[in-house]
């Protein structure tokens, strides 16, 4: 009885772990808005598997907001895809007139990736 549960409880930590370890890679967004600002929030992976619900995401808050903050938190990796994502985000709201700023634990890491390309000097960083 007591090595069949054992068993058991392997089985459930084996699993949360698997579980744990797809959530890592997911992409998890949040948006808020604060009069005409948004706080959009990432974490988790901006890899080319996620780069349209990226792109979704990222559309619809600037419909909603003249000002964005898009905070990139805890993100484990990034791909090209996504940068180049978050680069075209970037240019519509220039043609749109409107602002994006980027903070969060992630920002040194994009900073490092654009450095260097004609979108560095636009970006915006409230913090690195």
């Amino acid at each position: 009885m007591i090595g069949n549960e054992i068993g058991i409880l392997a089985q459930v930590a084996a699993s949360s772990s698997c579980r744990n370890s797809r959530e890592q890679r997911r992409l998890h967004s949040n948006f808020n808005t604060l009069h005409d600002f948004g706080i959009l929030t990432f974490s988790g992976e901006l890899v080319a598997q996620h780069a349209h619900e990226l792109k979704t995401v990222l559309m619809k808050a600037l419909a909603s907001s003249d000002r964005l903050l898009i905070r990139l938190e805890n993100i484990a990796r990034h791909d090209d895809h996504c940068v180049q994502v978050l680069c075209n985000a970037l240019r519509i709201s220039r043609a749109l007139r409107k602002r994006i700023f980027f903070s969060g634990n992630y920002v040194k890491n994009l900073g490092t990736v654009l450095d260097g390309t004609h979108y560095y000097g636009a970006i915006e960083f409230l913090e690195r």
